[in-house]
């Protein structure tokens, strides 16, 4: 029972995070369309900011929750116990991951 109701409480903090995740990218998405609109540039600014935290939110989570990278391990540093692939790999992938994400 212990064992249930803490992957529930997990879940829920899953589901909030992911709720803030679309959260940020919906507003993102809807400042960029008014900005475009805009001639005085007053979005700008928090279109930017919004822009900037939606690209950090997701790629932590690409990388920590879809990944399930970045734990303390002493054996493998950011990575998780267990890996499938040589160290570097996992490695490049989030230098790419976070490079393709702030270039998209």
């Amino acid at each position: 029972l212990k064992s249930s109701i803490l992957q529930w409480d997990l879940l829920e903090k899953n589901l909030d995070f992911k709720h803030i995740k679309y959260s940020l990218a919906l507003i993102t998405a809807v400042l960029s369309f008014e900005w475009k609109s805009d001639t005085n540039y007053r979005i700008l600014p928090a279109w930017i900011t919004f822009a900037i935290l939606a690209t950090i939110f997701s790629y932590i989570w690409d990388i920590r929750i879809d990944w399930d990278l970045l734990h303390r391990n002493p054996n493998n540093v950011l990575l998780r116990e267990r890996i499938t692939y040589n160290k570097q790999v996992y490695y490049l992938s989030i230098f790419l991951d976070f490079i393709l994400g702030a270039l998209g």
